[in-house]
């Protein structure tokens, strides 16, 4: 397990022999997965630009009743293959942080929820991610769902996991 803050993350590889996959996870404290890759011989992509992939999505639910099938790896390999994941994505994402400004506020949709937060679209190739509690105080908890619009403001540029993090302020 790897210590940064007060957040204890571990990272693990699932290896399919049938399909010839391998899946990469960053589980929280709670084994709850944050990101994961999936990577083939011809192939390799990630849950922070996948998200709505019918094939390949963040799982729900805690792995600790799994984890004697996975192999525990280090952060440094995990960090390798999310490297290459995004890489053939960099140009679009450094054109994409020209487009929009820091305090800009954008039309969103509501996508998904994923343990970090609100997972939303605003028609470009890339997500942004907003804090839960702050969207749901400005929407109230009936109207947090998918395909909810919200208006955010771009708060600061995710350059890890290629999201605009947004905000329900422009501060």
């Amino acid at each position: 397990m790897q210590e940064w803050g007060r957040i204890l993350y571990s990272y693990y590889k699932y290896i399919d022999t049938e399909t010839e996959e391998n899946v990469l996870y960053e589980l929280d404290q709670e084994y709850y997965c944050l990101r994961s890759i999936l990577v083939t011989t011809s192939l390799s992509i990630n849950t922070s630009l996948s998200i709505e992939q019918a094939d390949f999505f963040l799982p729900e639910g805690p792995f600790s009743d799994i984890l004697d099938d996975m192999i525990p790896i280090g952060k440094s390999e995990f960090l390798s293959y999310w490297n290459q994941s995004i890489v053939k994505h960099l140009s679009d994402w450094n054109e994409l942080k020209s487009k929009f400004n820091i305090g800009q506020h954008i039309e969103t949709e509501i996508v998904c929820f994923y343990p970090q937060g609100v997972i939303v679209q605003y028609n470009e190739k890339f997500y942004g991610l907003a804090n839960y509690k702050d969207c749901e105080s400005l929407l109230g908890s009936k109207h947090m769902y998918p395909q909810q619009k919200i208006r955010l403001y771009v708060d600061s540029f995710d350059n890890e996991n290629l999201w605009i993090n947004f905000s329900i302020t422009p501060d």
